[in-house]
């Protein structure tokens, strides 16, 4: 890739694994951009005082309703109907890459609200992260590719192509969504949708079929109506036409995150500390149901014992119709989990695709440039900061996976600052589907366990007791969050500036089909 562009920096660092407390020098191998001293452009996570002390209870102390219009439970009429669809449509659904995404809208994850509202306790607007005593960790686009099924790669969800078939198709919808406005429901709701085309004999059966999936399980934004916005995807969808589901619904996740998080800290300023508290309600109208799968595949104490899965069963099926688990304690659980948290927990199963395509028990490089392939395309939109976009008004959100590094098997030093694009979902577009210049990119083993630099954890534990004690001053009532300041002293970290590659850096590379292996030693560059 060009100088600009390139993904990973390699440099010879002071590691240490998270909670060893032990350091040691090795190559290490760091997603872009990385800095090595915090003079230079560090973007640093806000003092968060919204945190509530980890022995404290949600239920006892956050007045929030949350209504998760955006979870829905699959209707045994659809069951039947995706069965009936399945038999007919599967190639189609293959060639847009949507046949498991499908899948997972027949299985029912049965909700834990003190889950996710204990999470959503840590997730901090300003970086599209949660926000832990011990490092950073988000919802990547690479579990939008194994938790939800949707493709990084594809046309956007917004793109308006103007064939003349597409628009017919897209009128047909329309017109049969109109139908509905004129009677006594006045709206097409998901059911009576159901009734008119399942079994139908229309031709347009297929695409209705789409519009309902899209408007009911990817972008749910009207619970009891079938959206307007679901037709054209759904036309294109019907053609086999591959769509970016991925970024868009990660996009709707990320606003909504942080649209529960801001409830969280109103719901704090307007309690009394008397009597009843006022209760804030917020909406939540992504499929939040992936962000408790997340917190289920990486924390196994807040987990219920998952389902065995057959080869090539979605990853979802893991949590298909389990039982919600009482999760009490939730912040204090996920605060200790700076050891047992699992970073790359897709990596552990032999049946996903991605791990057996491009990840191998050795590390490797390989050689990319446009046309490597699908799965080393898709590699590169999870591993480099974007800016995602969601058919919602207005929802253009960044996404910043070098501050997460191990969660893609590299190693994690202090993350640089990334600019935002502040324009327009064209825009946004663009910046995501930038054009990969040839380069290499470094493949880590699939079970490798990566490390952070002893800079980084010096630098982040300064952070974190910043914060704590943030925490407590606005506890104690002597001060508001307005009024605390962060000596900037107290965060500097002598460190070389040395970003370099080692000598010799980088070695003659094969192509992508061959790949090459090596260890981590500095022997890789010989």
């Amino acid at each position: 890739m060009a100088e600009g562009d390139r993904l990973v920096t390699v440099r010879e660092e002071e590691m240490s694994s998270l909670g060893s407390g032990f350091s040691f020098h090795r190559i290490a191998y760091f997603l872009r951009p990385s800095v090595t001293s915090v003079d230079g452009p560090v973007f640093a996570p806000p003092l968060d005082s919204a945190n509530q002390d980890s022995t404290t209870s949600v239920d006892d102390s956050v007045p929030i309703k949350a209504i998760f219009s955006g979870w829905r439970c699959p209707r045994k009429e659809w069951i039947k109907w995706v069965d009936r669809m399945r038999s007919m449509h599967l190639s189609t659904w293959k060639q847009a890459g949507i046949d498991d995404a499908i899948t997972n809208s027949t299985f029912q994850i049965h909700r834990s609200d003190e889950l996710i509202l204990g999470v959503a306790e840590k997730w901090c607007s300003g970086t599209n992260t949660f926000v832990f005593p011990w490092g950073e960790a988000t919802i990547t686009l690479e579990d939008m590719i194994f938790l939800g099924s949707f493709s990084v790669l594809g046309n956007s969800v917004l793109s308006r192509a103007g064939d003349v078939e597409l628009e017919v198709t897209t009128k047909k919808l329309r017109e049969a969504r109109l139908y509905f406005s004129r009677t006594t429901a006045r709206k097409a709701s998901p059911s009576r949708w159901i009734e008119k085309f399942m079994e139908c004999g229309s031709e347009i059966e297929h695409e209705a079929f789409l519009a309902y999936w899209v408007s009911q399980f990817v972008f749910p934004y009207e619970r009891d109506t079938i959206s307007k916005a679901a037709l054209p995807i759904a036309a294109s969808l019907a053609r086999g036409t591959k769509l970016a589901l991925a970024p868009a619904v990660l996009a709707d996740i990320y606003r909504n995150l942080s649209a529960l998080k801001g409830s969280l800290v109103a719901s704090k300023k307007c309690g009394t500390g008397q009597g009843q508290k006022e209760v804030i309600e917020v909406k939540v109208t992504a499929p939040f149901q992936l962000v408790q799968a997340w917190v289920w595949e990486r924390f196994p104490t807040l987990r219920p014992m998952p389902n065995s899965t057959g080869f090539g069963e979605p990853r979802l099926a893991r949590w298909n119709g389990i039982k919600k688990v009482g999760t009490k304690k939730v912040l204090s659980a996920v605060d200790g989990a700076e050891e047992e948290f699992i970073w790359r927990p897709y990596m552990r199963a032999a049946n996903n695709c991605l791990p057996h395509m491009v990840y191998k028990e050795e590390d490797y490089w390989v050689l990319i440039k446009s046309g490597s392939g699908d799965e080393f395309e898709g590699l590169v939109r999870c591993l480099r900061p974007s800016e995602l976009v969601s058919p919602e008004v207005d929802c253009i959100e960044q996404y910043l996976p070098h501050r997460v590094a191990m969660q893609f098997g590299m190693d994690q030093d202090l993350p640089g600052h990334v600019m935002r694009e502040n324009g327009s979902s064209e825009i946004a577009w663009s910046n995501y589907t930038r054009k990969i210049e040839d380069g290499i990119l470094y493949i880590p083993a699939r079970l490798f366990e990566s490390d952070a630099t002893t800079r980084y954890l010096k630098w982040w534990h300064k952070l974190e007791f910043a914060r704590s004690v943030r925490r407590k001053v606005d506890s104690d009532g002597k001060s508001r969050s307005r009024g605390f300041r962060i000596d900037e002293g107290l965060l500097k970290v002598k460190s070389e500036d040395d970003d370099l590659p080692p000598p010799g850096f980088p070695p003659k590379l094969p192509t992508v089909e061959a790949g090459i292996s090596g260890s981590k030693t500095k022997e890789t560059y010989g």
